[in-house]
């Protein structure tokens, strides 16, 4: 930034101020960190009150402007490289009594201006995450974070609760006292209940059908299954069923 200590800018600014105004008018390039454009509230270019990171540049000129008790005004340049000779040129028309751009110290630049001390430096850093000593088995579980894993082992606790409510609710529906597990897969009909076509037992719409052909017809073989014969008939009874909702 093209600075002036206190007392010299002081000066320079009633001399740029010809009608005395009582705000100090500063050009800003719209960049961040030098400036944040997402704080300004509306044409009026007024910094939010609320703004964590209003911009490195307009806090420097805050401070300049409270020191001559001036209020400060933005005005913001769309083009954020902008030559010194540039800068110069830029206040001639007297719009704008400073400009609040960041410069390099260079001798070209002492000429112009008086620099004052730095006001801020930056460092550059990078971060490299050291690779892992040796592979290890539990290395699979670092893939989530420990709320992520309690998140899963809740959802699966839920689903596993649901899923047996879901089948007491079945066997009741069916009127089936006792079924052994080697009973809960038994085969399906070979009729779909819409499209045609081969039954796939671990599908849950063919299972579900089955359940729809079973609650269709009270009469069941001594395993509590429908006879192989009526299976076809209990199916094109089913699907004129819902042929006929349709």
């Amino acid at each position: 930034m093209a600075s002036l200590n206190i007392t010299k800018f002081s000066q320079y600014v009633h001399y740029w101020k010809r009608d005395n105004r009582p705000e100090l008018n500063v050009l800003f390039p719209n960049y961040f960190p030098y400036i944040n454009e997402e704080c300004l509230r509306g044409s009026s270019n007024t910094m939010a009150y609320r703004c964590g990171l209003p911009g490195l540049m307009y806090e420097i000129m805050k401070v300049i402007a409270k020191g001559i008790n001036y209020q400060l005004v933005i005005k913001l340049h769309d083009n954020t490289n902008v030559s010194h000779s540039r800068l110069w040129r830029l206040l001639e028309p007297g719009v704008y009594d400073t400009i609040a751009y960041p410069l390099q110290l260079s001798e070209s630049h002492a000429r112009l201006t008086d620099i004052s001390a730095s006001l801020y430096q930056v460092e550059s850093y990078i971060l490299i995450r050291s690779e892992e000593k040796r592979d290890s088995w539990w290395n699979l579980f670092k893939v989530y974070d420990n709320a992520s894993w309690w998140m899963i082992a809740l959802i699966s606790i839920v689903q596993a609760i649901f899923i047996w409510f879901v089948q007491r609710v079945e066997l009741k529906a069916l009127m089936r006292e006792n079924v052994k597990v080697s009973e809960t897969d038994t085969p399906t009909p070979e009729i779909e209940l819409s499209p045609g076509g081969p039954r796939n037992p671990g599908r849950p719409l063919d299972r579900r059908s089955r359940g729809v052909l079973q609650l269709l017809d009270g009469r069941r073989g001594p395993e509590g299954r429908l006879d192989r014969e009526d299976r076809q008939v209990h199916a094109r009874r089913a699907s004129l069923v819902l042929l006929e909702d349709r």
